[in-house]
């Protein structure tokens, strides 16, 4: 269901705005996902993500693996710093031969783990990636946009973006409160409820949450129900 035009403070808008704090490698598939459900999209991303292969090298070498049984890739990131980090490796750490071995990622970021990926195998994929703060404006779109009280949503995919986000509010003399104080019909979705757990813990009430993990259909879907109603209600 797409929600096509919303009312909010007597004024009505076409293609509500949906600002998200998405990391670059994420940005993409949820600005899409979001444009095709009739939102606008507002990227603000507050955490920058980037491989760095060279804290995972000291970990690769041959047999490096055969003590475990399975490895868990939390992001696309670092599903990308191992491969640079197997550039120059003489032979993949696991032994050809043993019991089954498990290679695991989270929802769509499988789809990287394909022959190629598998052929190179390796450990401690939670030291390959950095996460670090997007800087003191990253929350700067999400201010004028409050400011012109065009901001109806705001998804976070991540407890750290929320962090993040605040620590900009803050360097603008603002705090969250002042965002739901400017645009008091504006919804706050999380990606499922390890994210808005977070949220919460760093004092942003969270309005819906996803139950639907494996992409961001989910927490899209749970937006558009949401806007829908509050559109039947005014």
């Amino acid at each position: 269901m797409a929600l096509n035009t919303m009312s909010t403070g007597g004024t009505t808008l076409q293609n509500p705005t949906v600002a998200f704090t998405t990391p670059p490698n994420y940005a993409a598939r949820l600005s899409h996902i979001l444009s095709l459900n009739a939102f606008k999209p507002l990227w603000c991303p507050t955490l920058i993500i980037q491989p760095t292969p060279f804290t995972l090298t000291p970990y690769l070498s041959p047999h490096s693996l055969d003590p475990f049984s399975a490895i868990a890739f939390t992001s696309r990131t670092a599903i990308q710093a191992f491969l640079q980090a197997t550039d120059h490796l003489p032979q993949p750490p696991l032994s050809p031969s043993g019991p089954t071995f498990t290679v695991a990622a989270l929802g769509k970021d499988s789809e990287l783990l394909d022959r190629n990926f598998l052929s190179r195998i390796c450990a401690s994929p939670e030291r390959a990636y950095e996460t670090r703060w997007a800087g003191p404006k990253c929350a700067e779109g999400i201010v004028k946009a409050s400011e012109e009280k065009g901001l109806d949503a705001v998804v976070f995919t991540s407890s750290a973006e929320v962090d993040g986000l605040l620590k900009s509010l803050r360097e603008f003399g603002l705090g969250f409160g002042d965002l739901r104080r400017r645009c008091p019909r504006m919804v706050v979705a999380a990606h499922g409820p390890v994210t808005a757990a977070g949220a919460e813990r760093l004092g942003v009430e969270v309005d819906v949450v996803s139950s639907k993990f494996d992409s961001f259909d989910g927490v899209v879907d749970v937006l558009n129900v949401t806007l829908a109603r509050l559109r039947i209600q005014m």
